[in-house]
């Protein structure tokens, strides 16, 4: 290749590449967004994060949510990515009580060829009877068998009620496991069950903790003589970890449709994320059936949601509603209900209701605040997310460190309604830069072409 080709291919290449930078540097600026917000922060994060409010999600243009931006101080667009809000999880101890079986006689005597245990198909125990007339009921009892085959989960602690003794009592107690009451092993060595007074107090300890282990049954002894103590009540503590993003629940008020008297249309407002839904009739002793649908907008194919009955009925004082009725995840705008005996509705219309879970905006520190949250432009293009891609590497350590919260300031006056108006005119620039583009790579890959056969015939 000649020095000319070459200079003449490398200031193409340059040329493309200006060009390149120029088309996809063609963002909407902080003044074509419809409106925005401050967001304020305390400068000790490099990523921030706060929740879209519901102003958002009424004004932007894309149901993605695409046309979000967040520029800084200087009016330079900084990298943000939008995800769903942290879960806030929930922790429950509920207490079950267990049935329990005292074994009657000494150790010796009470082995499987002196008693006989009723097992239900579901691994309750039923019933416990003894062969030998020698076990006598008044006996001190000294052994116990705990059924946790009707339990679903693994046990974290037991919790017991004991009588028998009212002076307080300091007693050693093991426990042993089984998953067919013949062979057992010892689980908890030597635990300790009290109940003191100690200048002026009451120091008392009635659990048993566990290896979070799955037991089918327990057998409990005793390590000391039990002086009259007997177990009244075992109860098993399960401990539950519920995780739930915040809901926020709107209701908006319906029309009759002007083309089918039998249909109730409602509009969200905006494009809210939308997972759970309900309709809010106005009367008592109403029942209808109904077809619940939706879509994007008002040009778009209906969806179906929800087919059956509606109902809010009060007899004798007691109320019986349908509820919230969970769907598919959605951000339609645009909502129908078809009643297909118009009469039952009553004169009043109802109400639809459904609860959104807000996003949450994440963005990087860059630049000097204040920063700004634009929104609602009907032109622009889905950014990329290099700040989701990077939260994705980092551990949950590292994002408690380097993330913290944002908050909204002021409303920002931008460039209004109009900006949601999709861009009529002809994009004359963009046009031409793309025909540019365009034309150079034909360029280029003909004169590859050319190249590559003047080398074969030189060949």
């Amino acid at each position: 290749m000649n020095n000319n080709n070459f200079q003449t291919m490398k200031n193409i290449f340059l040329l493309l590449l200006f060009f390149s930078i120029a088309v996809f540097a063609d963002d909407p600026v902080l003044e074509d967004f419809a409106q925005g917000y401050e967001l304020i922060t305390d400068g000790s994060g490099a990523i921030y994060r706060v929740p879209l409010p519901a102003t958002v999600y009424q004004n932007v243009a894309r149901d993605d949510l695409g046309d979000i931006r967040i520029f800084n101080s200087e009016k330079q667009r900084i990298p943000h990515a939008i995800r769903l809000q942290e879960t806030r999880a929930t922790e429950q101890v509920t207490r079950l009580e267990l049935p329990f079986f005292p074994l009657q006689g000494e150790p010796d005597t009470s082995g499987g060829d002196d008693m006989n245990i009723s097992i239900a198909e579901n691994g309750r125990i039923v019933n416990i009877q003894y062969k030998s007339s020698a076990t006598q009921t008044g006996q001190g009892i000294t052994r116990y068998i705990i059924d946790l085959s009707g339990v679903q989960q693994n046990v974290d602690v037991l919790e017991f009620e004991l009588t028998g003794n009212e002076e307080g009592y300091l007693k050693r107690v093991s426990l042993e496991a089984s998953n067919d009451l013949n062979y057992w092993r010892t689980v908890v060595h030597n635990a300790t069950l009290s109940e003191l007074d100690y200048a002026n107090h009451t120091l008392k300890k009635n659990t048993i903790d566990l290896d979070n282990g799955r037991y089918k049954y327990l057998r409990f002894i005793w390590n000391d003589d039990p002086n009259g103590l007997q177990i009244n009540t075992v109860r098993a503590m399960l401990n539950s970890i519920t995780r739930e993003r915040q809901k926020t629940w709107t209701t908006v008020s319906g029309e009759r449709s002007e083309k089918d008297k039998h249909i109730i249309e409602f509009d969200t407002g905006g494009t809210f994320p939308i997972e759970e839904i309900n309709i809010l009739l106005p009367e008592d002793n109403t029942l209808i059936e109904a077809i619940l649908r939706s879509r994007s907008d008002k040009k778009a194919r209906w969806r179906t949601h929800y087919t059956g009955l509606l109902y809010k009925l009060n007899m004798k004082g007691t109320r019986l509603e349908q509820g919230p009725v969970h769907i598919r995840a959605t951000t339609d705008r645009y909502w129908q209900l078809e009643v297909k005996d118009k009469d039952s509705l009553g004169t009043e219309l109802p109400q639809f209701t459904f609860a959104w879970e807000p996003n949450e905006l994440y963005f990087l520190a860059r630049g000097d605040g204040p920063y700004t949250l634009a929104f609602g432009n009907a032109s622009a293009g889905s950014p990329g997310k290099p700040v989701d891609a990077f939260m994705h590497v980092l551990s949950e350590d590292q994002q408690s460190e380097l993330i913290q919260m944002a908050t909204l300031g002021n409303r920002v006056s931008l460039k209004g309604a109009e900006a949601l108006q999709p861009d009529r005119e002809i994009p004359w620039q963009r046009i031409l830069l793309w025909s540019i583009l365009i034309i150079g790579v034909l360029t280029v890959a003909t004169m590859a072409f050319r190249l590559f056969r003047q080398i074969n015939h030189s060949g």
